[in-house]
């Protein structure tokens, strides 16, 4: 489908050229593709000449046919029929070279940009992209009333996705205080316990109380071997417990190890077991 607007006039593209720096450079650039960016180059080369002294006319416009007519030129020429050229070779030869003589030329390159160039770069991409760029360029600026929108918009952007982050990581809200309006207000705090982990808790903690009362009565002398084996029981459901609990609501204690020793020391000496009877 091509991109050319039926309404485009492109006699007044081409004139358009010498004044709109961004269409010049896009029609150069598609013309640099095409590996005939000489002609745009002559022309926009000879439109900054236009209008400068008279003494300085003669300079300019060797420099001009030196560089964009002159077989000779170290870059590509422009292509004139034979009645142009020779008309300036014969000028320049003589040494009276003027700006004006190079009028024919002008429109001779003018033509054939309109006729051949202009029409495939009105179907390039870069003439859409610089059609796009005229466009937004064009569009005027956001009114104060859309800029407050936008503000506000942008400020309820920003508390959605804190708290969207908030409970992607299972974290609960803090409201905002009194003295803070935005979305630094939002605090992540740790949930409550739940009932599980409080019966957990209160069961570990039933356990620990009854071993630190067996730990007690270990103290004594007296201390039997059931009294330690039961202690042992009791600290395994103890340790268990603990380790089911997500937050244990009291530490467990230190054992009372060089105590426990000490006590059952003197009955793993003895070669016969005890026959004392506990009260």
């Amino acid at each position: 489908m091509s991109n050319i607007n039926p309404t485009e006039n492109k006699g007044e593209l081409i004139q358009a050229i010498y004044t709109n720096e961004a269409l010049s450079k896009s029609l150069r650039g598609f013309c640099v593709k095409e590996h005939s960016n000489e002609n745009i180059d002559f022309l926009l080369a000879l439109n900054k000449q236009q209008g400068i002294s008279t003494e300085k006319q003669k300079e300019a416009a060797e420099t001009l046919y030196d560089t964009y007519i002159d077989p000779k030129s170290k870059i590509p020429t422009i292509n004139l029929p034979a009645d142009i050229f020779d008309f300036l070779e014969k000028k320049r030869k003589d040494g009276n070279l003027k700006i004006a003589d190079l009028d024919g030329a002008k429109d001779n390159i003018e033509k054939l940009i309109k006729n051949d160039t202009l029409g495939r770069y009105l179907e390039s991409p870069l003439y859409t992209q610089y059609k796009a760029e005229q466009q937004k360029a064009a569009a005027p600026p956001p009114s104060i009333f859309a800029k407050v929108i936008s503000a506000v918009g942008n400020f309820f952007k920003g508390i959605a996705e804190k708290i969207t982050k908030v409970f992607a990581g299972n974290k609960e809200i803090k409201p905002l205080s009194a003295k803070d309006n935005t979305t630094e207000g939002f605090e992540a705090v740790t949930p409550p316990p739940s009932n599980t982990t409080t019966k957990l808790n209160a069961k570990a903690n039933t356990v620990l109380n009854s071993y630190k009362a067996m730990a007690t009565n270990l103290e004594t002398p007296s201390a039997s071997k059931a009294q330690t084996s039961e202690f042992d029981r009791t600290k395994e459901r103890s340790s268990a417990l603990v380790s089911e609990a997500p937050k244990p609501l009291a530490p467990t204690p230190k054992l009372p190890e060089e105590k426990i020793a000490k006590a059952v020391e003197p009955e793993a000496s003895e070669s016969k077991p005890s026959n004392t009877k506990l009260k």
